[in-house]
């Protein structure tokens, strides 16, 4: 499937919460950590909020250069993706970073309703002042889709 339409499925999907957070830092060009501000309504008009600090954030639908292991092309890749990353979320004014919900989760308590995978992290999209950062990273040369090994497709988090 065409990164275009799995794009085109988030922004149509009402599986998506949106969340703005403020950027923290990265490890590399697809893991990025945040400060996320978080808010429930209780009635009457009346919302509490909490910050949750360092949450990790690995990015949907492509696969970056890992820091560790690999050779010294691939460290280097990597750095660049980071660092790139790194100046991309530090110049932005609003950081807004859309999480695919389980489709078993119930929407009003959205009680662990954010995706994960399997280190903890929240998969997401991420917005630097309303441009699709996971997007752009594609279109630098910078990253790739992220494709299954087993069956060769690329692997969406919707």
């Amino acid at each position: 499937m065409n990164i275009l339409v799995l794009y085109l499925l988030l922004a149509l999907s009402p599986n998506i919460r949106s969340y703005t957070a403020v950027f923290h830092s990265c490890w590399d060009g697809d893991t990025c950590y945040f400060d996320f501000h978080l808010s429930a309504a209780v009635g009457l008009g009346i919302s509490l909020g909490a910050v949750m600090p360092k949450q990790g954030v690995r990015f949907c639908d492509i696969d970056a250069p890992e820091i560790s292991g690999g050779t010294l092309g691939t460290k280097a890749a990597a750095k660049l993706a980071r660092d790139t990353m790194t100046k991309w979320l530090s110049d932005a004014k609003v950081v807004r970073i859309d999480i695919p919900q389980k489709h078993n989760c119930d929407p009003e308590v959205h009680y662990n309703c954010d995706q994960v995978e399997k280190y903890g992290r929240w998969l997401g999209y991420v917005y630097a002042d309303g441009v699709n950062l996971n997007q752009k990273l594609l279109d630098q040369g910078l990253a790739v889709p992220l494709i299954s090994d087993v069956t060769g497709k690329p692997i969406p988090c919707l």
